[in-house]
């Protein structure tokens, strides 16, 4: 049924106006604050924070609204921050979260709502974060390490969500790290409240608290002392090893199956 002249000139009106309105320039993303080099103190920040290449970016005291991006060849640094919107790391970036909370230094803890991203970044060294929205690790930059001294560890934290880690090579055992508390430098193991899933990645997991399932595939693991509330699958030929330290626990405590 045709409808009347009238109703059809309105809907077109409307049609305009709507089309303005999203080219406006209000309707533009703003653009993300770009890192001072060195980085900040007590400050909050607005729509979002870059590091850049070549620079390394110590938040302190901070919020940032927004999110953060790092870019290849950017470093940051969070000490007792908040990043609302995630944390993105981009390859050949690095990230440190509370770095001095554990292995020396100053504790300080920082939150981060959004979850965090890492896309083959050459380093990190996550500790004693609240993170919300979940971590997910995709790969590492090679070859591995990086640099001679890259340990990369994930130790102390509180995740909302759930961890996801894939092809994150290492040359030997213990490295990466999620959770170790009887390693000589005390990595404390983290609760997640979702689940745990680690494939083609070699290194350590213990003493870590998992509400969900715990999934290995492909992978050559200690897996020790850690309580699961869900099940722990094993897949793709995940080879458990016995934990280095005579102090290391030799079992997990899991709820559900165990095909481990």
């Amino acid at each position: 049924m045709r409808r009347p002249h009238g109703l059809t000139y309105f809907i077109a009106a409307l049609a305009a106006i709507a089309a303005f309105a999203a080219f406006t320039p209000g309707a533009v993303a703003a653009t993300k604050t770009v890192c001072p080099d060195g980085g900040v103190s007590n400050t909050t920040i607005n729509g979002g924070l870059e590091v850049t290449d070549g620079n390394y970016c110590i938040l302190a005291n901070d919020t940032i609204n927004g999110g953060i991006t790092i870019d290849y060849g950017g470093d940051i640094e969070l000490d007792n921050s908040t990043v609302n919107s995630g944390i993105t790391v981009n390859p050949r970036g690095e990230i440190e979260v509370n770095p001095g909370s554990i292995f020396g230094g100053t504790f300080t803890t920082s939150t981060i709502n959004g979850g965090i991203t890492l896309n083959q970044p050459d380093d990190w060294d996550i500790e004693t974060a609240h993170i919300s929205g979940g971590v997910t690790f995709n790969g590492i930059s090679p070859p591995f390490p990086p640099f001679p001294n890259s340990q990369p560890t994930f130790c102390g934290n509180t995740v909302i969500g759930s961890v996801s880690m894939r092809d994150v090579s290492a040359d030997f055992m213990s490295f990466p790290t999620t959770g170790d508390p009887t390693d000589e430098f005390g990595c404390p193991g983290n609760t997640i409240s979702g689940s745990l899933s680690i494939s083609n990645s070699p290194g350590e997991v213990e003493g870590n608290s998992v509400g969900g399932s715990v999934f290995l595939s492909g992978s050559t693991l200690e897996v020790n002392g850690n309580t699961i509330g869900g099940s722990l699958f094993c897949s793709n030929g995940t080879v458990i090893v016995p934990g280095e330290d005579p102090a290391d626990p030799t079992s997990n405590t899991v709820r559900g199956a165990n095909t481990c």
